[in-house]
């Protein structure tokens, strides 16, 4: 069994690590699509995956090129500064909420 084999085997989403290792190992050479494919999967990979991954450095080098070429594909979406923002002020309100109730934190 190859090293990238196993690697595949171990990720949570091997179909997805393989797709995307292909494409970096190709990368600059591919479309704009298959940079957004491969942004897509570097945003929202499990941590392993992205561990097994940064195992090949051809491959690793290329996300960190891709990162550095298209910073536009791993940009923010509004939807999620909403999000992050929304738990924030939840968190805050709950604390406030708590000290108000005689909980001293």
């Amino acid at each position: 069994m190859s090293n990238f084999e196993s690697r595949v085997r171990l990720a949570k989403d091997g179909e997805g690590l393989q797709r995307t290792e292909l494409l970096l190992e190709r990368y600059p050479d591919i479309d704009d699509e298959q940079a957004r494919l491969a942004a897509d999967y570097l945003k929202n990979a499990a941590a392993l995956d992205l561990g097994l991954l940064s195992a090949n450095r051809q491959a690793w080098a290329a996300v960190e090129a891709l990162k550095h070429d298209r910073p536009d594909l791993f940009r923010s979406s509004f939807q999620g500064l909403f999000v992050g923002a929304l738990v924030v002020a939840v968190s805050l309100l709950i604390v406030i909420w708590l000290g108000h109730a005689g909980m001293n934190l």
